[in-house]
Parts: C-alpha cells; sequence; structure tokens
C-alpha cells in the first residue's frame, strides 16, 4: 500500500487491520491476550493508585490537626 502522494508506505486502515486479524486467528488470539493483560494491569495500579490516595488524604488529615 502506498501513501496517496505516491511516496512510500501509508498507514494501513482500521479495515486493512482488521482483515489482517480475520485471516489470521493466531494474531488475533495474541492480540486479545495482549489486550487482557493490559487491562489486567492497568486495573491493578488504578486500584494501587486509589490505595496511595486514600492513605496519603489520612496522613495530611493528620499533619493538618497538629
Amino acid at each position: 500500500m502506498l501513501a496517496a502522494n505516491g511516496d512510500g508506505p501509508a498507514m494501513p486502515g482500521i479495515s486493512d487491520v482488521l482483515r489482517y486479524l480475520e485471516n489470521e486467528p493466531v494474531m488475533l488470539h495474541a492480540l486479545q491476550e495482549f489486550i487482557n493483560m493490559t487491562q489486567q494491569r492497568d486495573s491493578l495500579l488504578n486500584a494501587r493508585l486509589t490505595e496511595v490516595e486514600r492513605r496519603l488524604a489520612g496522613y495530611e488529615g493528620r499533619n493538618a490537626q497538629q
């Protein structure tokens, strides 16, 4: 696939990517696993951040009282 101006390869469109994944089930499975692992990691990091923010608010509250 060439860019519209013919200068080199263009970025594939989403339909090209989807067509590729339909034809390559191993790659589709690998992408799904990567997305699942990324979502799990993000959920864990968000949970940790929430806990740290809660603890920090507690420390700030104690310091304000002193």
